[in-house]
């Protein structure tokens, strides 16, 4: 059998944002209903890293994945090297792979940084479709990166999003994500001097840096308003998981060990529950205006990878895109 390869710029014409909206959503009820997803993930470290102290780099996330009942098998690998930035590549490159959930045989093969980025912001976006307000209309963006315009696609899709705040360290990618995203969505977007600036005032909040501390702080976040910490607390303020009126996370099992082997100042007890139990009506999620909201889910699980991968396969083979290679 043939395994197909598919370019990144491919997966990203074969897969929509509503695609990845309601795959995402699909997969949280998953979680949640305790379907047997039969997952686990490995990190291998640099000898003497010590999480509590250090960003994650020089490692390797492996992420294998078998569902039958989401007829999806295969693995996601991820490299961290924050040094690749120097170097002008990318800081986490990504391979994702699928395979036959009957007969292991492989599938398909492509980059998975576009799968992560999809996956990242369509997590976000099913957060806030039950925990920020509805008539949401203005977002702060914290880091311009790839994921950073991820984030500001996805909410357009379930937010009439018309103040658009931007901050980054470096002056040039703002410009850059200013010239892209205001061309493509013709929308006009603001550089913010300094993340408070962008912060304040926001019904959304998407945290999406790679920075090692905090950038964001609890005092800055008003009434109201949503915040979506990609990164868990590497950039954004850990005191917040106790001051929010609900802080939720994504996958219990996976988030909790991750959070709480990363963070000291984590506590399970301040989770207010799994964006699933929102979702399948278990909890309410927002109950007033007022509310200030939280999502984390730092996404070591692969599941939706290998579900959003699926799709793209699927697509591709109807529609004759990608190269087969022979095994």
């Amino acid at each position: 059998m043939n395994i197909l390869y598919l370019k990144r710029s491919e997966v990203e014409s074969l897969i929509t944002q509503r695609d990845v909206i309601s795959m995402c959503e699909k997969v949280f009820k998953t979680f949640e209903e305790g379907a047997s997803l039969q997952e686990c993930h490995l990190i291998y470290f640099k000898p003497g890293y010590d999480p509590f102290k250090e960003p994650i780099t020089d490692a390797l996330i492996v992420k294998p994945v078998y569902s039958k009942s989401l007829n999806i098998a295969g693995g996601k690998n991820v490299f961290y090297f924050l040094a690749n930035a120097e170097k002008g590549l990318p800081i986490n490159p990504q391979l994702t792979y699928l395979s036959d959930v009957e007969t292991g045989a492989f599938l398909a093969v492509m980059r998975g940084d576009i799968i992560t980025q999809l996956r990242t912001s369509g997590n976000s976006a099913v957060a806030a479709k039950y925990l920020a307000r509805r008539d949401s209309s203005s977002i702060a963006i914290i880091g311009c990166g790839a994921q950073g315009k991820g984030h500001l696609l996805a909410m357009r899709e379930l937010f009439n999003i018309k103040d658009i705040r931007i901050y980054d360290i470096r002056k040039e990618a703002m410009g850059k994500y200013i010239d892209e995203m205001g061309e493509r969505l013709n929308v006009d977007i603001k550089a913010s001097d300094n993340p408070k600036d962008a912060v304040q005032g926001a019904d959304i909040v998407c945290m999406v840096t790679t920075a090692a501390k905090p950038l964001v702080f609890e005092e800055w976040i008003e009434r109201g308003c949503f915040v979506s910490a990609v990164h868990a607390f590497s950039d954004f303020d850990v005191k917040f998981t106790k001051k929010a009126d609900k802080f939720l996370i994504g996958e219990r099992k996976s988030d909790v060990n991750y959070l709480s082997s990363k963070f000291k100042e984590f506590s399970e007890s301040d989770v207010y529950g799994a964006i699933g139990e929102i979702i399948l009506g278990k909890k309410p999620g927002r109950t007033n205006d007022d509310e200030r909201t939280l999502f984390v889910h730092p996404g070591v699980v692969g599941t939706t990878d290998l579900a959003l991968a699926s799709i793209a396969y699927e697509r591709a083979k109807e529609e004759g895109v990608g190269i087969n290679l022979e095994p």
